[in-house]
């Protein structure tokens, strides 16, 4: 596995298994559990567990936008480090606070199945899934309709296959939103269906 110290992507360029996100400089060592979720270190996080005889780390803990590693984590792609967080007691249906959105929107920004199946079986309640599958966000974007306009196909019918409602006749239009906090505006610019499915899902930076 790379070292920390070896990974030199600036923040918001693409890398494997997702985007950087909030490490402006990820030559940096970790030191939250965001970053771990960001960067993969999968093994930093089973050593950070062990060493955790008190419990004091907290897997929920939220950043300055709202955001829990769990979310991060599948925003990045990074499947291994979701399933430990979600085992330790990461919640699914906590939402961030610009957008309002869960690690379900942002697993379905990435389009991820592995991801999306994660979360989704992270959820025990069958009818808190429905309700998380067909939450819509600040702008009324579910995250089938996320994925489908961000152009992940397999994503959308697996959504729908997990109880995903999506009527296209109905789903919120598209439309410029202004000065929207960076990486959370992927359709409102879209001014039509063929933009929005082409339009490439941009990280946020805290």
């Amino acid at each position: 596995m790379q070292a920390a110290g070896e990974e030199g992507e600036a923040a918001g360029k693409p890398k494997a298994g997702g985007y950087a996100i909030f490490d402006v400089v990820a030559k940096k060592p970790p030191k939250t559990l965001h970053d771990l979720a960001e960067r993969g270190l999968t093994d930093e996080l089973v050593t950070w567990l062990k060493e955790d005889k008190r419990n004091k780390l907290d897997v929920n803990a939220r950043d300055i936008t709202g955001r829990t590693p769990v979310m991060v984590a599948a925003e990045c792609g990074q499947v291994e480090i979701l399933k430990k967080l979600v085992s330790r007691g990461g919640v699914v249906g906590l939402t961030e606070l610009h957008m309002n959105r869960s690690a379900i929107h942002f697993g379905a920004r990435n389009g991820s199945i592995p991801i999306l199946k994660t979360l989704i079986e992270g959820v025990a309640n069958n009818d808190e899934r429905l309700k998380l599958v067909n939450a819509p966000d600040k702008s009324g974007f579910t995250p089938v309709f996320i994925a489908k306009t961000n152009g992940h196909q397999e994503a959308f019918e697996f959504l729908l296959m997990k109880g995903a409602q999506y009527n296209e006749a109905s789903q919120p239009v598209p439309k410029e939103e202004g000065d929207e906090a960076r990486g959370e505006g992927e359709v409102e610019g879209a001014e039509s269906e063929e933009a929005a499915q082409a339009v490439v899902p941009v990280p946020v930076a805290p």
